[in-house]
């Protein structure tokens, strides 16, 4: 099963992702080292949403 969560990103995004940008890009490559993170990128023209697109092969999936 896949899980595609979009995101809807905030004015200035671009300039204010760059204080977490580092975390996130690490959690991401964990997540993709397990098998979770199939794809994960920024939509552009312009850069206002985001998409990840998870995979999930457990029982008990969580939606938070």
């Amino acid at each position: 099963m896949h899980y595609i969560p979009f995101y809807d990103v905030v004015d200035n995004f671009i300039q204010g992702r760059a204080q977490s940008r580092n975390a996130h890009l690490a959690l991401a490559k964990e997540s993709e080292a397990k098998g979770d993170l199939v794809m994960a990128d920024e939509l552009s023209e312009p850069v206002d949403r985001a998409v990840l697109i998870f995979t999930f092969s457990g029982s008990g999936a969580r939606i938070c």
